[in-house]
């Protein structure tokens, strides 16, 4: 048996004490004399020798009591011959370093770099090594199952710093994900593994409260795995972040002249004076993305004050030419200092009208359709009145997106219809003409080959209106709001009823007679509409009313954004954008890639983030990551002691024998003077 703290062997000492009390006896001090004796014979009375001990089993159950208390006090642990020695003891040690974004700022990485050597010099050689580094996602490096020995694995993680293979990317931090990863690999069974006496995590990382933690709380962390945080810091505390609130499709919509601009100050930060500006070339270069740029030499700088762990929503004035960088200047870190956007092209599309001219061409469909305001600053779209199909063949999606039927298909009429549909195009068919019913029914059947497709004239007792309106559809989108999706006062005076489809047709609306009013079908990337009547005075108030233009320009908007730019953020499509910037796509568009927002909340997170998330936290003293720590043979042997008494944890035992015995002594002590 071995102690670790022998010292408190000298409380045994304290069993001398009942030793003297049992010695102590008292003796008569004086004589008195009773009238009622003086009759009998004196008796002498019988002394025993001071050195005789009495009571010997209250003696020996007080002596006992004492020892095991001292000897519990001495932390005692048992080394038998199936404890391992230290040199075959084995440690399970999995290293978990963050590569996030932020790791980018100052010295950050450098600092991580030294914490990962020297805890890699500290490791037995008899120990099992995991290495792990996370950003978004959490990436195995090495794993307990290698064929390299630990030796071997601790070469191979400074390789891969010095040859930069582990450095940090431009992904956010998903630190959930990997304590879970590293808990779960520390925890499995192999067959290597013998008696291991700790397992434990070592985390190296800044800690950034952007840093996702909360799925660990509904995370079953197992038993014997505790998580030995090593922060990292840097003295530079201010950082900030610009973001521009509003999405590329929106950019391609607008009209105004500036964007909203939102600035966010980190809590920790020590400045409020920041300014951002628009920079043309860095959009283009992203040659080195942690350098700062003075914003004073940019034009149109704006100034911005923002307290510490506060945001600020600003108006930024438009770049002229456009640019594609919003740069942000004043803060200590430069890592998030830029918000790429795209500016989309601009593009002349053409909106296909196949009819005939009308007697009263103001009365007709085509005439209204071209008084719609298609078009914005950037797209310019025209109508176009087609009367006989072009003989080139179907024309560019890209060019034409909505081809409008009023008119049924005639034996010259192009087959390539359904082939512009499968490839993204939109064709909307008016059911108007009363006389022309069964022609306008053969034609929907051969674009849509649906056979089962019929429609009659529908009767009418004065008009209709619609409802059960499906305002997720791109035709009713832009009317989905309370103030705008009231059309009650829509009422049609003629229109078809729509009896006979199958099951691919989506109603869109219906009219009150529960009569569909327009269907929708899916064919390949493009779709086919079917209005069940017309916009036009004849027919309706459709194309009288303020829902005219909004449903229009719904309808023929949303080509153009299933296939326009979009801001994406570095991660969102796996390893295809690495870092922010502007990207030129295979069919000649760009996508912005930008940093997440969330990494740029630097603040580190609460001393007792652990504790909250009932994740076990490493005893500090014992910890490996411990610079100052000792890494000599002794104190190994000493670390492994205090492992293996807590392990045992003998005093708990003695402590409860010597209470035991304490006890037995009382009841023991109360009947011999009950019986005296």
């Amino acid at each position: 048996m071995s102690f670790l703290a022998p010292l408190y062997l000298l409380g045994g000492l304290a069993i001398a004490l009942p030793i003297l009390f049992h010695l102590i006896r008292r003796t008569p001090k004086s004589d008195l004399t009773f009238s009622s004796l003086m009759f009998l014979e004196e008796t002498p009375p019988k002394l025993t020798r001071r050195s005789r001990l009495d009571h010997l089993p209250l003696l020996l159950l007080r002596i006992l009591a004492l020892a095991l208390l001292a000897i519990a006090f001495a932390r005692p642990l048992l080394r038998s011959a199936t404890t391992v020695p230290l040199a075959g003891a084995r440690e399970r040690v999995v290293i978990v370093i963050d590569t996030s974004a932020s790791m980018k700022r100052n010295n950050l990485w450098s600092q991580a770099t030294e914490k990962l050597r020297s805890i890699l010099k500290k490791v037995d050689p008899q120990d099992e090594l995991a290495l792990i580094a996370f950003d978004s996602l959490a990436r195995p490096i090495i794993g307990f199952e290698s064929e390299m020995s630990t030796t071997e694995k601790c070469e191979y993680a400074n390789l891969i710093i010095d040859d930069k293979t582990l450095s940090p990317s431009w992904h956010s931090t998903d630190l959930s994900q990997a304590l879970q990863l590293a808990a779960d690999i520390a925890s499995e069974e192999t067959a290597e593994r013998s008696v291991s006496t700790t397992t434990r995590i070592v985390l190296i990382s800044d800690l950034q409260s952007g840093s996702n933690s909360s799925q660990l709380q509904g995370y079953a962390w197992p038993e014997n795995v505790a998580v030995d945080a090593v922060g990292l810091s840097t003295p530079a505390s201010a950082n900030a972040s610009a973001e521009i609130l509003v999405s590329n499709r929106d950019l391609e919509q607008t009209d105004q002249n500036d964007v909203r601009v939102r600035v966010t100050n980190a809590k920790e930060s020590a400045k409020s004076q920041f300014a951002v500006a628009w920079d043309t070339a860095s959009g283009k270069t992203r040659n080195d993305l942690t350098t700062a740029i003075d914003v004073d030499a940019l034009n149109n700088a704006v100034p911005v004050q923002v307290l510490p762990g506060q945001s600020r929503i600003v108006r930024m004035p438009i770049a002229t030419p456009p640019a594609e960088c919003l740069i942000l200047s004043g803060d200590d870190h430069s890592f998030d200092n830029r918000w790429y956007i795209t500016k989309p092209k601009p593009t002349n599309q053409a909106i296909w009208f196949y009819g005939k001219t009308s007697d009263r061409p103001k009365q007709a469909p085509y005439f209204f359709l071209s008084q719609v305001p298609l078009g914005d600053s950037i797209h310019q779209i025209k109508t176009e009145l087609v009367q006989t199909w072009p003989a080139s063949g179907p024309p560019n999606v890209a060019d034409v997106p909505v081809i409008i039927l009023s008119e049924p298909l005639t034996l010259d009429s192009p087959v390539w219809l359904q082939d512009y549909m499968t490839e993204g195009g939109r064709i909307i068919v008016l059911l108007t003409k009363r006389d022309q019913q069964e022609a306008m029914t053969q034609s929907v059947r051969t674009i849509s080959g649906d056979e089962s497709f019929d429609v009659r004239e529908a009767e009418l007792d004065e008009y209709a209106m619609m409802s059960e309106i499906d305002f997720s559809s791109p035709l009713f989108a832009p009317l989905d709001d309370p103030k705008f999706n009231d059309f009650t006062k829509v009422r049609f005076w003629s229109t078809r009823e729509i009896h006979e489809f199958d099951d691919q047709w989506h109603t869109l609306a219906a009219f009150d007679t529960q009569a569909p009013a327009i269907l929708s079908r899916k064919i390949g990337k493009g779709s086919l509409f079917l209005l069940a009547s017309s916009w036009h005075p004849d027919e309706s108030q459709l194309a009288l009313s303020s829902k005219f233009v909004p449903m229009m320009n719904g309808l023929l908007r949303a080509p153009r954004d299933s296939s326009s730019t979009s801001s994406l953020f570095v991660g969102d499509t796996g390893d295809q954008y690495t870092e922010p910037g502007v990207y030129e796509k295979e069919d000649g568009t760009s996508v912005a890639v930008n940093l997440h927002p969330s990494e740029s909340d630097t603040t580190p997170l609460e001393v007792d983030w652990l504790d909250r998330l009932n994740v076990p936290i490493w005893d500090t003293n014992d910890s490996i990551s411990d610079d100052t720590s000792p890494d000599t043979p002794d104190a190994a042997r000493q670390l492994r002691d205090r492992e293996l008494e807590s392990s045992q944890s003998l005093w708990r035992l003695l402590l409860i024998v010597a209470l035991g015995l304490l006890g037995i002594e009382t009841i023991l002590a109360k009947v011999q003077t009950r019986q005296a």
